[in-house]
């Protein structure tokens, strides 16, 4: 847990790094989080991103793509060139038409990609909850990271049965033999 804290459900509440150079956006995204768990954290550009992640480790990062000073792909780039950071979910939010070269670039890098215009509260709740933040199952999060088979298939036990005692001693000795 001490090493790879991001893969672990946190018992308070979900940091979230919002990173957007236009504030309403910024505030908006705050709004719609706040009552679902969320603490956001803003910053203004990728510069102010790269600051912000040398004081804390947040769960999630909602990045846009064009900023002033530093974009987005270069927060990608600094982001998963350090083992520290380089797990943190990014969740893309950008109003840019992305190219082909583009989506190579960030492909496997990111966990999804929204444009601005189709973004909705419940658009984010649906990305975020492919990450596990919205299940109340505690595999389903460690699976949806780093595509646990242990995990994948006690997720899937655990939509047929709730005794979740049983399925995570069950867990613990898979994971432990």
């Amino acid at each position: 847990r001490e090493l790879q804290p991001h893969l672990f459900i946190p018992n308070g509440p979900i940091r979230t790094l919002v990173v957007d150079d236009d504030p309403a956006l910024r505030k908006l995204l705050g709004d719609w989080l706040q009552g679902e768990r969320f603490q956001v954290i803003e910053a203004a550009d990728g510069n102010d991103a790269l600051a912000r992640l040398q004081e804390f480790t947040p769960d999630v990062i909602i990045l846009d793509l064009l900023m002033p000073n530093r974009d987005g792909f270069d927060v990608v780039d600094a982001m998963r060139s350090r083992p520290e950071w380089a797990g943190i979910p990014i969740l893309v939010v950008t109003n840019k038409d992305v190219t082909n070269d583009e989506r190579q670039r960030l492909s496997g890098r990111i966990s999804a990609l929204i444009t601005k215009y189709k973004l909705t509260p419940e658009a984010l709740r649906k990305q975020l909850s492919k990450l596990g933040w919205f299940n109340s199952n505690p595999f389903a999060r460690h699976a949806a990271l780093i595509g646990c088979e242990t995990c994948r298939v006690l997720d899937a036990e655990m939509e047929q049965d709730t005794r979740w005692r049983d399925l995570r001693r069950r867990k613990w000795k898979l994971r432990n033999r």
